[in-house]
């Protein structure tokens, strides 16, 4: 019986040994790669940046609407206008909240002027992707992309392509399908990849494995309650520079904690306060 223990015990020593030997070589060649950076208009902007949910607007309801967004454009080059946007059953994209549809009245199930007659009965302040343009909002934009159907990703681009805005977008999702097939289609584009992936990608694009290395987004998304409870490692930010990406936090809507991140290197927050964080990006250049 002690023979048996033994045994199983050299097992258990062994076993972790060649792992942790195949982890060292690994993290060894991975810290000797060099990335390269997607050139993009966007990313010439000065950091941090400040992600505003919706535009600038008096009150919260008023959000969504055009004049929101076109106030974006008084304000500091560093803030990039941030919506949530659902592609409707005739092609059109909307920009919306997405509590604001319930389960029977699906935007995807809706065309453009239904889902306009339901937000004038329910008072919804929402528009469309074209409105933004022909208001002559010129962006930067930054698209979030909550749910990801078949070819979406086709009909995204041909709105980009027609509207010459492939300079103009960020796309963020937690769709590794959607941002790898966008990816496929228009490499000029600048893409997110969510906060449940933030360690899977550290690990398997350091290290040059699949499947993450193909995906090649351009910077990393991270939940602020995660930023708040647990402090960001100042060697994941350090990771996240070396490979030329940049680091979003959202959820922030406090100023401390804004700053706070910022000072530690941290690229931009995603706020629905910008009116009140708007004032920390020259102090914190």
């Amino acid at each position: 019986m002690v023979d048996i223990a033994k045994n199983f015990l050299k097992i258990i020593i062994i076993t972790l040994t060649g792992l942790f030997i195949t982890w060292f070589l690994l993290r060894g060649y991975g810290l000797q790669r060099e990335f390269t950076q997607i050139k993009h208009p966007l990313l010439e902007i000065p950091k941090p940046l400040l992600f505003s949910l919706g535009g600038f607007s008096e009150d919260k309801v008023s959000k969504y609407t055009v004049q929101a967004f076109l106030n974006l454009s008084k304000q500091s080059p560093q803030i990039i206008g941030t919506t949530r946007v659902f592609e409707a059953k005739d092609g059109t994209w909307v920009v919306a909240q997405k509590n604001e549809f319930n389960q029977n009245q699906r935007i995807k199930d809706l065309t453009w002027p239904e889902i306009r007659k339901i937000a004038i009965a329910q008072e919804i302040n929402l528009t469309n992707l074209d409105d933004l343009i022909s208001a002559g909002f010129a962006g930067p934009l930054a698209l979030i992309i909550d749910e990801y159907a078949e070819n979406q990703d086709r009909s995204l681009n041909a709105w980009i392509k027609k509207n010459k805005w492939d300079e103009k977008l960020f796309i963020i999702s937690r769709h590794d399908g959607l941002l790898r097939d966008l990816r496929a289609i228009n490499p000029n584009l600048l893409f997110s990849i969510g906060q449940a992936k933030l360690t899977q990608f550290l690990l398997l694009d350091t290290y040059s494995l699949e499947p993450l290395s193909r995906l090649r987004n351009d910077f990393i998304l991270l939940d602020g309650r995660f930023a708040e409870k647990i402090k960001i490692k100042e060697s994941t930010i350090v990771e996240v520079h070396r490979q030329k990406k940049f680091l979003i936090v959202e959820g922030i809507n406090d100023k401390e904690i804004a700053q706070r991140l910022f000072s530690r290197g941290v690229d931009g927050v995603i706020t629905e306060s910008a009116e009140e964080l708007v004032t920390i990006l020259g102090q914190a250049l």
